[in-house]
């Protein structure tokens, strides 16, 4: 058989078969590549995690949304007791004790 031919039909293969399946398994190994550093695959997506934690209070998504959302949550409580502190001696009368409780126990309950 002639080289040329023969080296028609791999290029011809290779276009048509090899190259879709490359870009196929490249762009799952840019997927898990993502979903193992945490990263939303779009900026939407990322938006859309924590949407979702603060619509239910449960995490949902990566350990590091989760800990960004647990961050936030501290802030978060350490500002109200802040107000309730400002609110108290506005008004002349005593802060009363906020509960305390771990966050990660009340993120984590079913």
């Amino acid at each position: 058989m002639d080289p040329v031919p023969l080296a028609g039909i791999f290029v011809g293969f290779g276009l048509l078969v090899i190259v879709p399946v490359v870009a196929i398994l490249t762009e799952h190994q840019r997927k898990m590549a993502r979903i193992l550093h945490g990263q939303p695959e779009s900026e939407k997506e990322g938006t859309k995690v924590v949407i979702g934690v603060h619509a239910s209070g449960k995490p949902k998504g990566t350990a590091t949304a989760g800990n960004e959302v647990l961050e936030e949550l501290r802030a978060l409580r350490n500002e109200v007791a802040d107000l309730r502190i400002q609110v108290a001696s506005l008004s002349g009368s005593q802060v009363p004790a906020m509960p305390e409780a771990d966050v990660r126990s009340q993120l984590t309950q079913g």
